[in-house]
């Protein structure tokens, strides 16, 4: 190209290789020319078939020149890119220089980046350069507590001008192993960021080092071991005095080392005596070694406990070589060692992906992640191998396009699944192409998650939608949604059916168009509160439907989009014009309620049961009886029931009501309360304890009744029946006291005059003339007659009126004779079966007398209302008191006649015997006789020994209340 030549013809015209550089060349020329751009500079290629060559072209405005002319200026570039291009290939040689270098290698910069490590240093540790990404990561993982050590000495590089010798460093290795490394680093310059570089070569001297301990197994007391060891270190003579001492142990016992060097074991041993250190001793010199531990004494008196290794010296056998460690330290590296490794096997064990790469054959050249072995496979499984081989020709159609894809430079992601036997097993792989320097895919970086639960997550999520908008569909509650000016977006036909309309019909219509003024003026007050508040509005308002008035509880809520906006508006609203319609008549109930407690003479009360009674509900005529008002007892507001119940009463009114719940029963319980003002007042509480099903507790409803003027009249009326049975006893007494009297003297006076009447006539006639005795003999005798008939009714009649025996021979026997007696006169068999003698003090006659008379009128009844034919009759002795049971065949005695009897005979029996503290019971047996009981309590004193009565000893039944005997 000459002077004149158009260059921007030149640009445009050209073709072939470097077109594309000289059309954006005319493009920037064109620009700075017009004043759009004030420069442009391309760097291009302009190659020769002999030679390569680069330039770079600059367009400036030419300076101070209207005519917008412009500078074109090309410079020869082709040494700076040959520089660059070499120094690439230099740097790229050092990449696989470093990759491929048989030791270990780190390089990493001053902020702790660990920018690569090459293969052996991944073999000899087990990590991998995702394992240790920072310096702290690999000083935490391979040093453990010794991390901040290293890590000081590691930043120290940085300050380095020149290679340095690191020293040896013990580390542990992902498996748990130790290996002692020997580094050495240098700095080799600065990343673009300007971040400073050092690279760190390793040696593993671990068998170099072991073989060095071996040798110098005779030398442990050298100064070297003495002084780097951290745990103590000692020289024994035989005497256990030390020879010798390091620093490690001076810390140790807090002692300096001129004053350990003064001591005996003895003087620091805790745990040993004296003499059993002294045979310890003695025996290392036989075994040349021991291990033991054993507890040591600080200088300041503490105590610690220590692991002793001790070995004689092969030099001289009259000195050991201790270590001394204390076994606390210890114990806590072991655990943080634990705790690390772990830590370590669960970031492992966590690892769900799988990792894997490919060369440029598709052939696996490593397999990471805890995946291989959840599918019992190995990394040999796959090393080596391309998917067809491993999972065969159909199973593998999709990872080889995949690869092929990726091959060709592609970023690819793409889904498969495997099955493990038991389910299908989502996975979602993404492949990276791995470039060299000239853009040519030289590995492919392949990372495969599993997504079953996102696929199952998904799956759930559209069902959940499903779920949801059958919800919306097919629920009676009116849920919609409209725009901020009250459009409907959405209705579901319960919304549709309100109107009348379909849904379809619903959405695009407004408030206006559906709603009367007033309440669409309602709605768009409450959507502007919503926008404005961002929160739920919740409302209850009633809604003109047709001819009907309904109620609905409705909530308008915001709807927000991904980015936080109000979208629109939800609405869910519930008819509730059942439930208004309910509390309507509850509210009339509990008018009705009210009214009917308030006229109810007494306290209506309901509580829920718990520790003590709470209180519900107390009608206010409580404040009547209590003095408090009901307000005060309703939740236990200021008082319990339980504040006001006299406290004598209040354990038997708390056992009675449990009582009654424990049952299921009713309860009736009166007892005695304290009035605000200090009296006293009686109360009858009748309740009910049920089961509340839907509060799962105990509802008791009870009635309060003022009893305090029954109470009073009751006590006067029981003082006045005692007062009448006090009089009936005395009457009785009194009648009894006749008796006897009448008795006696009929005994005393007119039975021994008669006896002297009989005595007289028997004289009488001795003095008459024989002849005349023959004549008066027969009228004689008929009147000797009469007097012994007189005579013998005359004690029957005296004996009937106080019988004697009672008081001579006692209660026992009196019944005996009785039954005897009657059995004669009346011709019906009567028998003893049982007969406990029981003699009575005469002090208490009154009881066996009323006894008596009751079990005479028991025979007596029994003959006229029962027809009996037989009875057996037993008294039993208990230790304070006597049971008298009769027991007949007859026909038995009915309820009418018991109550009939109640009134009269049963009556006297009774009230006879409760002046004495007795009782009389009479029943019909299950075979239809009479059954007739009497007890007596009586001082146990009053009781002679219990004979064995006749019967008793022939082998004859006994009867005792309430058996029956066989004839009923």
């Amino acid at each position: 190209m000459s002077e004149g030549t158009n260059y921007l013809a030149v640009c445009d015209a050209a073709a072939g290789e470097g077109s594309e550089a000289a059309g954006a060349c005319s493009v920037a020329i064109r620009e700075v020319l017009s004043g759009k751009s004030q420069y442009f500079d391309l760097e291009y290629p302009c190659h020769s078939p002999d030679r390569k060559r680069w330039f770079v072209i600059r367009v400036t405005p030419f300076p101070g020149d209207d005519s917008r002319r412009v500078i074109v200026a090309h410079e020869d570039i082709t040494k700076r890119k040959l520089a660059e291009m070499a120094l690439q290939e230099s740097e790229e040689r050092f990449r696989r220089a470093i990759l491929g270098a048989p030791l270990p290698i780190m390089i990493h910069s001053e902020d702790g980046q660990v920018v690569t490590i090459n293969s052996p240093w991944t073999r000899l540790t087990g990590y991998e350069h995702s394992d240790i990404p920072t310096i702290t990561d690999w000083t935490h993982k391979a040093y453990g507590t010794q991390m901040d050590l290293v890590r000081a000495d590691i930043d120290g590089l940085f300050a380095l001008n020149e290679p340095n010798e690191e020293g040896e460093y013990a580390i542990t290795t992902s498996s748990g192993d130790f290996r002692i490394w020997a580094f050495s680093s240098a700095p080799i310059g600065q990343l673009p960021d300007g971040r400073r570089l050092v690279i760190s070569m390793a040696m593993d001297v671990t068998e170099r080092k072991q073989a060095e301990d071996k040798l110098q197994e005779r030398e442990r007391y050298l100064s070297t071991v003495l002084h780097t060891t951290r745990d103590g270190f000692w020289v024994l003579d035989a005497e256990g005095r030390f020879v010798d001492v390091n620093d490690a142990y001076c810390r140790m016992s807090g002692y300096t080392r001129d004053e350990l060097l003064q001591l005996r074991i003895p003087d620091i041993e805790a745990l040993e005596k004296p003499d059993e250190t002294a045979a310890r001793i003695q025996r290392v010199m036989k075994a040349g070694s021991d291990l033991f531990q054993t507890q040591h004494r600080r200088k300041d008196g503490s105590i610690f406990d220590v692991e002793v290794s001790v070995s004689s010296m092969r030099a001289s056998s009259r000195q050991f070589v201790c270590f001394c460690r204390d076994i606390t330290e210890k114990n806590q590296i072991i655990e943080a060692l634990r705790q690390s490794e772990e830590r370590f096997r669960n970031i492992v064990n966590s690892m769900q992906d799988i990792v894997f790469t490919l060369d440029a054959e598709g052939r696996h050249t490593g397999v990471y992640g805890s995946w291989v072995w959840q599918f019992g496979l190995t990394p040999e499984h796959f090393l080596g191998r391309t998917s067809l081989e491993i999972m065969g020709e159909e199973d593998s159609r999709m990872h080889r396009e995949a690869n092929a894809r990726a091959a060709q430079g592609e970023f690819v992601v793409y889904e498969w699944s495997v099955s493990n036997g038991q389910d299908t097993i989502e996975y979602q792989t993404s492949l990276s192409p791995v470039f060299d320097s000239e853009g040519n895919v030289i590995e492919l970086v392949g990372v495969g998650r599993n997504v079953t639960e996102q696929k199952r997550t998904e799956q759930a999520l559209r069902a959940s939608e499903e779920r949801l908008h059958s919800f919306v569909f097919n629920s009676p509650l009116l849920i919609s949604e409209f725009d901020p000016y009250g459009c409907y977006l959405l209705a579901n036909p319960a919304v549709a059916d309100t109107f009348n309309l379909s849904p379809p019909e619903i959405v695009g219509k407004t408030f206006g168009e559906l709603l009367a003024p007033e309440v669409c003026a309602l709605f768009k007050e409450r959507i502007a509160r919503v926008l404005a508040t961002l929160e739920p509005v919740h409302v209850e308002d009633s809604l003109k439907v047709g001819d009907d008035e309904r109620f609905f509880n409705t909530t308008l809520f915001p709807l927000f989009d991904d980015k936080g906006s109000i979208r629109s508006i939800g609405g869910i609203a519930h008819d509730i014009s059942a439930r208004i319609e309910a509390e309507k008549q509850l509210q009339q109930s509990r008018d009705l309620f009210r009214s009917l407690t308030a006229n109810i003479p007494g306290v209506v009360c309901r509580c829920w049961m718990d520790t003590v009674r709470v209180v519900d509900y107390m009608s206010e005529d409580v404040e009547d009886l209590t003095g408090y008002h009901a307000g005060d007892f309703v939740g236990n507001s200021a008082r319990t029931w339980e504040s006001v119940i006299h406290r004598d009463d209040i354990e038997h009114v708390d056992r009675r009501i449990k009582d009654a719940i424990a049952s299921g029963q009713p309860w009736r319980v009166e007892y005695r309360i304290r009035h605000r003002d200090g009296s006293i007042r009686w109360v009858s509480e009748t309740g009910r304890a049920t089961q509340d099903t839907a509060e799962e507790a105990l509802l008791i409803d009870c009635l309060l009744l003022d009893i305090t003027l029954q109470v009073s009249d009751r006590e006067g009326l029981q003082r006045s029946h005692g007062e009448l049975l006090r009089l009936a006893a005395h009457l009785q007494t009194v009648r009894e006291e006749e008796r006897a009297a009448v008795a006696w003297e009929l005994h005393d006076e007119v039975g021994q005059a008669l006896a002297v009447v009989k005595m007289d006539l028997f004289s009488c006639h001795s003095q008459l003339p024989i002849e005349l005795q023959g004549s008066v003999q027969q009228k004689l005798s008929g009147t000797v007659g009469l007097l012994d008939n007189t005579i013998d009714r005359l004690r029957k009649l005296y004996a009937s009126l106080r019988p004697g025996m009672l008081d001579d021979l006692g209660l026992s026997d009196t019944i005996d004779w009785s039954a005897r007696e009657f059995a004669r006169e009346s011709g019906i068999d009567c028998r003893i079966v049982r007969l406990d003698q029981v003699t009575v003090n005469p002090r208490d006659t009154g009881v066996s007398l009323a006894a008596f008379r009751v079990f005479q009128e028991i025979l007596s009844n029994g003959v006229r209302h029962s027809g009996a034919t037989r009875f057996e009759v037993g008294v039993e002795r208990y230790p304070e008191r006597v049971v008298i049971w009769v027991n007949d065949d007859g026909f038995g005695v009915s309820e009418e006649n018991l109550r009939a009897e109640e009134s009269l005979d049963l009556a006297s029996m009774r009230e006879r015997l409760r002046a004495y503290g007795g009782s009389v019971t009479i029943r019909r047996s299950e075979t239809g006789g009479t059954i007739a009981q009497i007890g007596v309590p009586l001082p146990a004193e009053t009781w002679a020994e219990v004979e064995e009565s006749p019967a008793e000893s022939e082998g004859q039944s006994q009867l005792r209340w309430p058996q029956e005997s066989g004839q009923g």
